[in-house]
């Protein structure tokens, strides 16, 4: 027969081990109605980014999601201290394609995402 000890020993492990592979991550996330009052440069011009269920757009131009931090590299303007991006949802867009689109803008320089509905 197991003794008590060896099972509870067991059961420690298990969830010890199981618990430490889920790794949770954070992404700051502006939404409409928060921030400042007075944008810190006045100068930047706000990148938007639309996704749609047909597609995804930046300033109007067709892209997909691979090309996206190339083509708002671009559009980034260098001497403004923040590029705000306006990241608008339409139709049936997945949540995993939102939060796929935001990692991928977070991943530039002085990104500020912004998402409207």
């Amino acid at each position: 027969m197991t003794s008590l000890i060896d099972v509870i020993f067991l059961l420690l492990l298990f969830f010890m081990l199981s618990s430490t592979f889920s790794k949770f991550g954070e992404m700051p996330l502006v939404t409409r109605g928060q921030g400042q009052a007075v944008p810190q440069n006045k100068s930047a011009q706000p990148i938007f980014v639309r996704l749609a269920g047909a597609g995804m757009t930046i300033n109007g131009r067709e892209t997909v999601l691979e090309d996206l931090p190339d083509k708002a590299r671009l559009l980034i303007s260098p001497s403004a201290a923040q590029s705000p991006f306006v990241v608008s949802v339409a139709g049936d867009v997945s949540s995993e394609l939102l939060v796929q689109a935001m990692f991928q803008l977070r991943q530039l320089p002085k990104a500020q995402i912004m998402v409207v509905q």
